[in-house]
């Protein structure tokens, strides 16, 4: 199954084409505090709302789960434990990216926390109309893209070490060697327009950026 998590920061327009995209799946559409605000204004279903509504502003409507201000576990991560009880398997997030870093970098953890528990086939990726970022660990350990010619993209070891077993298609390309923690996969740009990055162990972050939509 699929879940679309929409966060406080999600863009109304890009939101409404990515839910129309998985529409065939019948995605679990679950909003993340503020992010209940732009799925209600696009008349979208919500099958469940996640918070402790400081960033709506209101109690919205059921079904929902009520978190308590002062707590362990953020909105996010309760969200995902959510979506992954009811069986998600893929989960894209909307919404989460441009806002906090302390509160982005939480999320990423997070996800690398249930991206263990998801089966081979699983995974979880942030998205906005500027950038995405994926998640690959050694159950999960490759990611295949179609990309426009000169995409800039990024790649960091969320472990103390990540062996790139092979990284193709990209102006610097890597094979059987380790990443640490470093800037050392900062700005890259895929050459050709099919691109593969494949690890071995170690978890990674790969970070794609769409320049034409910077200024």
């Amino acid at each position: 199954m699929i879940a679309i998590l929409a966060g406080p920061l999600a863009d109304p327009q890009f939101l409404s084409k990515r839910v129309q995209t998985f529409a065939a799946h019948s995605p679990l559409i679950i909003g993340v505090d503020g992010g209940v605000a732009p799925l209600s204004q696009l008349g979208i279903t919500i099958h469940l709302r996640v918070g402790d509504w400081d960033s709506l502003g209101t109690v919205p409507s059921e079904p929902r789960v009520d978190l308590k201000k002062d707590k362990d576990q953020s909105d996010f991560a309760v969200a995902l434990a959510e979506a992954s009880a009811r069986g998600a398997t893929k989960i894209v997030c909307i919404g989460f990216q441009n806002g906090r870093f302390d509160h982005f970098l939480s999320n990423i953890f997070e996800s690398f926390r249930l991206l263990e528990r998801l089966p081979a086939a699983g995974s979880i990726c942030f998205e906005s109309e500027e950038e995405s970022d994926y998640l690959l660990d050694s159950r999960h350990p490759l990611w295949k893209k179609s990309l426009p010619s000169k995409t800039l993209a990024s790649i960091f070891s969320f472990s103390e070490k990540t062996k790139i077993e092979e990284m193709s298609g990209f102006q610097y390309e890597m094979k059987d060697e380790w990443l640490e923690p470093s800037s050392r996969g900062l700005s890259n740009q895929n050459i050709g327009q099919h691109s593969t990055i494949k690890i071995s162990s170690g978890k990674l972050l790969i970070h794609i950026l769409d320049q034409s939509t910077q200024v």
